[in-house]
């Protein structure tokens, strides 16, 4: 059973703990980021809602009222759906089971495009739009780097593909679509560009290959935070997806792409004991709340955070006075989690006081809770319920 919602004007202090964060100006200067630097590529902006999965911030993400959004479950579609935003695309290949679903959200008036790399997929889809008054818009997926799925921009089986568009009856083709994945395995700003370039060539290349055919591509997309921010040049691209900029994290800390101060989302946890071996602070936050991702881990650097950075109630790190040493979320098991600091110092932290804890993978750590508590200048001003499942 959710727990009730605090009060508006509610001390950080004096809530029950753990609880998701959401600082909003930070919220809403993210957004005008992303949007900002859209502006500057040329290319429409179609958030991807996954990070968020909540109404309130698809509304400040969008660049119009019934969208565009990117959705990576049918769960999502029909919550935004009922919110009023109509234009979706679902970036996840649907299974044969899910693709009434996707003509019933159709049929019901949204404009849901999908996506496909292979022909079972496609035939499922087409079978599905048959008894719809019009086609369901398909875009192919483009493998831009091997590191997702997708189809090779260079081999004939994309044509192929294509060609099953202008024998089918309940479907058409809508464009291509890719994802730098490997943006997250760039190491400085170098790499980061040459993910985003890698990332557009690959789908231009596919978007030129399919008009030389004779087909239409009206929709060239691609997305990914820290591509979106590194790109130099979208020539020929349509459309971009980034999703993790509407809170940020840790992980994109790392890759250089923003600053702590940036991130939105934080878990407030309270301190319950210490360990005795070494005087650790055990908060009620493990991996329940936080998520047990590690994917500062790559960094192999100070930028590793381990499972959590660790601030006080203001948002600002916390230091240990001798050392000057960050504090960290050193372990977690299910529900406890265990502050030192990178050397193994014990924080200066007693029994009732609460802590603010930054995640590395905002994603995953708001799929632990069911709502953001939000704040304005640091009070509670109102609760915004997620959407999860599939």
């Amino acid at each position: 059973m959710p727990r009730p919602a605090p009060d508006p004007g509610t001390p950080i202090d004096e809530l029950a703990t753990p609880r998701l964060l959401l600082d909003r100006q930070r919220l809403q200067a993210n957004c005008e980021r992303m949007q900002t630097r859209a502006d500057e590529l040329d290319v429409a902006l179609r958030p991807h809602i996954k990070t968020a999965k909540t109404v309130p911030v698809a509304e400040r993400a969008s660049p119009a009222e019934h969208g565009p959004l990117t959705v990576s479950t049918l769960a999502e579609a029909e919550h935004f759906h009922e919110a009023g935003f109509t234009d979706l695309t679902y970036a996840v290949a649907p299974t044969a089971a899910k693709v009434d679903r996707c003509a019933d959200l159709i049929a019901g008036g949204a404009e849901l495009t999908l996506i496909a790399d292979d022909p079972t997929t496609l035939r499922a889809i087409e079978a599905a739009g048959r008894d719809l008054e019009e086609p369901i818009g398909v875009l192919i997926e483009i493998d831009c780097d091997g590191t997702r799925g997708g189809v090779d921009p260079e081999e004939p089986f994309l044509t192929y593909l294509a060609e099953m568009f202008a024998e089918a009856s309940g479907v058409e083709l809508a464009g291509v679509l890719t994802h730098a994945g490997s943006a997250y395995d760039a190491r400085g700003d170098d790499e980061l560009r040459e993910a985003a370039e890698t990332e557009r060539e690959a789908v231009v290349q596919a978007a030129g290959r399919l008009r030389e055919r004779g087909h239409e591509v009206p929709t060239v997309s691609v997305g990914s935070t820290p591509t979106a921010l590194s790109a130099e040049d979208l020539t020929g691209v349509t459309e971009m997806r980034p999703g993790n900029y509407v809170f940020f994290d840790l992980y994109q800390v790392g890759l250089g792409v923003c600053d702590v101060d940036d991130v939105a989302v934080t878990v407030l946890a309270e301190v319950i004991g210490h360990r005795d071996s070494d005087g650790a602070g055990i908060v009620d936050a493990g991996s329940l709340a936080l998520s047990e991702d590690r994917s500062t881990a790559a960094h192999d650097d100070e930028r590793d955070k381990a499972y959590g950075l660790v601030a006080g109630l203001d948002g600002q790190p916390m230091t240990t006075e001798e050392e000057g040493e960050e504090v960290l979320v050193a372990e977690t098991s299910q529900e406890h989690g265990l502050l030192l600091t990178r050397g193994g110092q014990a924080p200066q932290l007693r029994v009732g006081d609460k802590v603010r804890i930054y995640p590395n993978h905002s994603c995953i750590t708001a799929a632990c809770h069911d709502a953001y508590t939000v704040l304005d200048d640091g009070e509670v001003v109102d609760r915004w319920a997620r959407v999860d499942g599939w």
